[in-house]
């Protein structure tokens, strides 16, 4: 499944954070936690189309080290998860899932105002401001806040 190769590939290149997008795991928690193979797993949950089909859902893997840091995770909608992790300084990463460009115009929108929210509940620096690193795929995007 969604693990198959993952620990070669976080193992091999020092990944202590990977993010998952649209992986259709559909589960009853809000976020589920699992660990498989030493590393943990944090998913929102997939939801079913009108077919039955699981789509959607955003997650990230988390090396052992990583998890010991992690300070707290909060799904903002089933496509934006967020997590913070202890430091100095905190970092704060986001991974969602972002609409194409063949969805409803609405929902693209909808999509983006609660992306926008989700940045906007992350605490700023000590120095007042919020550094970014934006990172696009063709069918989603990171946003990495410290």
């Amino acid at each position: 499944m969604i693990f198959l190769g993952i620990d070669n590939l976080t193992g091999l290149h020092n990944i202590d954070i990977l993010g998952i997008q649209e992986h259709r795991i559909v589960h009853k928690e809000p976020v589920k936690f699992e660990n498989i193979q030493g590393q943990t797993l944090i998913t929102t949950s997939a939801t079913r189309n009108i077919a039955g089909a699981s789509i959607g859902g955003v997650g990230r893997v988390l090396s052992a080290n990583t998890k010991a840091s992690l300070a707290g995770v909060v799904p903002h909608t089933e496509r934006i998860l967020v997590a913070n992790f202890q430091g100095n300084p905190a970092t704060t990463v986001i991974v969602t899932y972002c609409p194409t460009n063949v969805e409803d115009e609405d929902k693209i929108e909808d999509d983006y105002d609660n992306l926008r929210r989700a940045i906007d509940s992350i605490n700023q620096c000590h120095d007042g401001y919020r550094r970014f690193q934006w990172q696009n795929w063709t069918r989603g995007c990171k946003v990495h806040l410290s």
